[in-house]
């Protein structure tokens, strides 16, 4: 059988070449196996990623913590073929996380489990979808001509407490910091720095907001905002972060 010509280590290898959008065409003269051996994996593969979206938007708090994933560890790359992939990132050790938001939050709102593969240390997810692209830039914005996090921020803030919830458990799971001493988001985005402080104003949540410039070459200015320890417990009770990794 085909199944039994690849290693295990080809197969993964074959399913990263997949991840990074590379056609059968191209794996093909990548791995040196003929196009035979390696096509019945890469349709496997592929042919999930297929699979039509059917995104469902009822549930804003659901919607606003995928928004806040995206705008805290997301991408969008519009692939050679004109496939538009949306990606995620996470880190490997944050798999247990992952799996619950891959079910809880990524297939009730897209209807499927997107496609992963391994990086290095990172945990990649992503979907081959132009309809989850044009969901997310209905939220964000961002200057498409330098690095996302530079400039990213939602396009208005005037969204249901229950978005907003939601919008600051996916910036905390994704780009800010949980521990029984700190309770802190950080971004090189200022617009997105207040988009955070304006939503944890309107929940009742005192923050204070702080910037340094990092002296290093080519580096931005970060932003910090920090929740008070005696506000903690309101925060978590009012959050309740998924990743506590």
């Amino acid at each position: 059988m085909i199944k039994k010509r690849l290693t295990e280590s080809e197969k993964l290898h074959i399913k990263k070449l997949v991840g990074l959008g590379l056609s059968l065409n191209h794996m093909v003269r990548l791995t040196g196996k003929s196009k035979t051996t390696i096509y019945h994996h890469f349709r496997k593969i592929r042919g999930r990623t297929q699979l039509p979206i059917r995104i469902n938007p009822r549930n804003s708090q659901l919607v606003g913590e995928f928004i806040g994933v995206f705008a805290g560890d997301g991408c969008f790359y519009k692939m050679p073929d004109k496939k538009h992939r949306v990606s995620l990132h996470f880190n490997r050790s944050e798999k247990k996380y992952v799996d619950e938001f891959k079910q809880q939050v990524l297939k009730k709102i897209f209807g499927k489990i997107p496609s992963e593969y391994y990086q290095t240390n990172r945990y990649n997810l992503y979907y081959y979808s132009k309809p989850i692209y044009h969901f997310i830039i209905g939220f964000l914005h961002w200057d498409e001509k330098s690095r996302k996090t530079y400039s990213v921020h939602l396009i208005r803030r005037n969204y249901p407490r229950t978005f907003k919830i939601g919008f600051l458990r996916g910036m905390l799971d994704s780009d800010g910091h949980l521990s029984s001493k700190k309770i802190s988001f950080a971004t090189v985005s200022p617009e997105l720095a207040q988009d955070i402080t304006s939503f944890l104003e309107n929940l009742d949540i005192p923050c204070k907001l702080s910037s340094y410039e990092d002296k290093r070459a080519n580096r931005k200015r970060i932003y910090h905002i920090t929740i008070p320890t005696q506000s903690f417990f309101k925060f978590l009770n009012t959050v309740n972060p998924r990743n506590k990794t």
